[in-house]
């Protein structure tokens, strides 16, 4: 049981910033499971990766990576993600290598409500 406002955040800034930094006509991948009692969703992308010296402060607000040159953001949308996965007892993180793409993750606890069970898939 997760907050459909705050999912569509989080997918939202994810997919609008795994799109905008990638070169036109390269794939952008969503992937959506569960596991045990957690729900990860991967939003991957083929851009230009994140340099190393950035991933730290990378969540924080008004913090863009330092290769983003005249590509427009306000550096907020990543703080949001991990603002509204945190509002639901999650986390995020990111793998990145600059020139090749990035990864980042959510990791959301699956609340079963009562008498509900896991779907089998």
């Amino acid at each position: 049981m997760l907050d459909e406002v705050l999912v569509d955040r989080m997918l939202d800034n994810l997919l609008t910033n795994a799109l905008k930094y990638s070169p036109g006509l390269t794939l952008v991948r969503l992937q959506v499971r569960h596991h045990q009692k957690e729900w990860r969703i991967e939003v991957q992308d083929q851009g230009m990766g994140i340099p190393e010296a950035d991933l730290g402060s990378l969540f924080s607000a008004f913090r863009r990576g330092g290769n983003v040159g005249n590509i427009k953001g306000s550096g907020v949308g990543l703080y949001i993600v991990k603002k509204c996965a945190e509002l639901q007892g999650g986390r995020v993180g990111v793998v990145s290598h600059e020139g090749r793409g990035t990864t980042f993750w959510v990791q959301l606890p699956w609340n079963l409500a009562e008498g509900e069970a896991l779907p089998s898939i």
